[in-house]
């Protein structure tokens, strides 16, 4: 629900703004996601999430209008390193994860 909050406080910020120019669309991806992403009134799509996802979204917004897309993939789990860290440990463990 962070993100319900941080949606509030960007419309409070940008009053100045058109009805429609910023929404925030509560939904399943598979759902809203997908229906923003193919819908040729959408002109802009962002979206935060899996690579696999992604793909879905970039493959839907080519084949309905060409929207512009913004996609921030993958590293959603962040490490923190504290100087007695085994490097080389922590490094192998990152690279075989399943994403």
């Amino acid at each position: 629900m962070a993100w319900l909050h941080q949606s509030r406080l960007l419309f409070t910020a940008v009053r100045s703004f058109p009805p429609g120019v910023i929404n925030t669309i509560p939904s399943l991806g598979s759902v809203g996601g997908a229906a923003l992403a193919a819908h040729k009134g959408v002109d802009k799509v962002a979206f935060t999430g899996s690579t696999v996802t992604g793909r879905k979204v970039m493959e839907a917004a080519a084949n309905s209008n060409l929207k512009k897309v913004s996609l921030e993939l993958g590293g959603k789990s962040p490490h923190l390193v504290f100087e007695s860290a085994n490097i080389e440990q922590g490094f192998e463990y990152d690279m075989h994860r399943p994403d």
